[in-house]
């Protein structure tokens, strides 16, 4: 036993230090090449926004899995938060730059005819906002599926004669994770009016006659039905059972 976990914990130093090693390489050659040009600064700004895009949002990927997983009774399954935090963290990466234009945001000084927002609002947040929700409703997704495949494995849920059935701890987790899930959903559709602006459908671009009289009437109704879902079950949580669902 002590002996294999020495070989794989010097397979994990070595592939560690192999990942450090090609990743500082790359930073290396970067760093050079911008400085030789003048521009050490940006090359450094850039970095340092990937690498709080990695941790903030790969960090709390981390910790919201972890809390679920450790409530669910997985206190072992630790590692499988890690490496689904890593791999939100470095599709974040990606996304740098609205984080920066979100961060660095100012006003623009003239708003919108149909909603009255600041167009800096739309240049800045707006994206920012989208990677916010996509990355929490792809978290929660996660969540549910690795929390309920644990109570499946542990006799949480199992189909009686009537149909599934949950235990009260899992009812009210999982009602739980529902919960949030609907509540994002609700954050999605309150911010969906505002992408109208970008339509395309009409003869010109931006929000037109069916977009305001037919799509933005919708996504209110969207909005309002997924907060009664969220509210609905966030009382099952207090009063667990799955009837809520019938």
């Amino acid at each position: 036993m002590r002996f294999r976990r020495a070989f794989w914990l010097i397979l994990a130093l070595a592939a560690g230090t192999s990942v450090a090693g090609a990743i500082w390489s790359e930073i290396y050659t970067e760093a050079s090449w911008f400085a030789s040009l003048g521009y050490a600064k940006v090359f450094w700004k850039v970095l340092g926004f990937k690498a709080l895009s990695f941790f903030m949002f790969g960090g709390c990927v981390f910790l919201f899995l972890w809390a679920n997983l450790r409530v669910a009774g997985g206190r072992r399954l630790w590692p499988l938060a890690a490496l689904l935090g890593i791999l939100m963290g470095a599709v974040a990466v990606g996304s740098w730059e609205r984080v920066l234009m979100w961060a660095y945001s100012v006003p623009f000084g003239c708003k919108d005819p149909i909603f009255g927002r600041d167009l800096g609002f739309y240049i800045f947040s707006l994206p920012f906002y989208r990677l916010l929700y996509r990355i929490g409703l792809w978290t929660t997704f996660l969540a549910v599926a690795s929390v309920g495949s644990f109570y499946l494995m542990g006799r949480g849920i199992w189909v009686g004669p009537s149909g599934p059935r949950l235990s009260p701890k899992a009812s009210k987790h999982l009602s739980f994770l529902l919960g949030t899930f609907f509540l994002l959903l609700a954050v999605v559709y309150a911010l969906r009016p505002y992408f109208l602006l970008y339509s395309e459908r009409g003869v010109a671009f931006g929000a037109g006659y069916a977009d305001l009289h037919g799509t933005l009437p919708g996504y209110r109704f969207l909005f309002v039905l997924c907060l009664a879902g969220a509210l609905r079950a966030i009382w099952n949580v207090r009063r667990p059972g799955w009837r809520w669902m019938g």
